[in-house]
């Protein structure tokens, strides 16, 4: 979860600076980050339910939700500009 936020970031530097005959592929690799990030939200909930620790729970349901929730905003944005920009 936390690299695909981080890989985020990395499509909205190449969404900005990289070629313009791969801008799709900004596009894409957003897409499939967000994919990413929501299948790996389900993982992260299933192994949180079977721990003891409360504390660490919390603490990891934390780091989730705000990887989360950055990651899958840089995913929409750079996905809706991409497609403004490609759309004829």
């Amino acid at each position: 979860m936390i690299l695909c936020a981080e890989a985020m970031e990395l499509m909205v530097e190449f969404q900005k600076k990289g070629s313009r005959l791969a801008l799709s592929d900004a596009g894409c690799g957003a897409a499939m980050c967000k994919a990413a990030m929501e299948s790996a939200k389900l993982n992260v909930y299933i192994n949180l339910k079977l721990m003891k620790d409360e504390e660490k729970v919390r603490q990891y349901q934390a780091k989730m939700d705000e990887a989360f929730i950055r990651g899958m905003a840089l995913a929409d944005q750079v996905y809706r500009e991409v497609e403004e920009e490609l759309r004829p």
